[in-house]
C-alpha cells in the first residue's frame, strides 16, 4: 500500500470510539471496493514491531478495532489522521503513521 492509498482509505473510515491503545473505526461499505483495501485488511494480523498489537475486522458491523501501543503510535496522531482538515498537517501525520506501519511513502511504478 502507498501513502496515497492510505490517505484515500482514510476517507472511508470514521472514528466510532477511541481511548489510548484502542480505536474502533466505522467503515464505509465502499472500502471493500478500494484497490488497497486488502492491504489495509492485512493489518488484522497485527504488526507488534510497529506498535500495532491486533486488528479485528467485523464485516457485518462494518467496523475495525485496532489495538496499538500508544507510546509508539500516538493517540493524537490517530485522531488527527481520521478527523484532521488541515491538509499539510494531515499529510505529515499520515507520513509519520505510515513510517511506523511500514507503508511505502512513494508511489509504486
Amino acid at each position: 500500500m502507498t501513502l496515497q492509498a492510505f490517505l484515500e482509505l482514510r476517507g472511508l473510515a470514521a472514528i466510532a470510539h477511541h481511548v489510548p491503545g484502542r480505536i474502533r473505526l466505522k467503515l464505509d461499505p465502499r472500502i471493500l471496493q478500494h484497490p488497497a483495501a486488502s492491504a489495509m485488511l492485512s493489518l488484522s494480523s497485527g504488526k507488534p514491531e510497529a506498535g500495532l498489537h491486533s486488528a479485528r475486522l467485523n464485516i457485518l458491523a462494518r467496523s475495525l478495532v485496532l489495538e496499538y501501543a500508544p507510546e509508539r503510535i500516538l493517540p493524537e496522531d490517530l485522531d488527527n489522521f481520521f478527523t484532521g482538515t488541515d491538509m499539510p498537517e494531515l499529510h505529515k501525520t499520515a507520513e509519520k503513521i505510515a513510517r511506523i506501519l511500514g507503508i511505502e511513502l512513494r508511489q509504486q511504478p
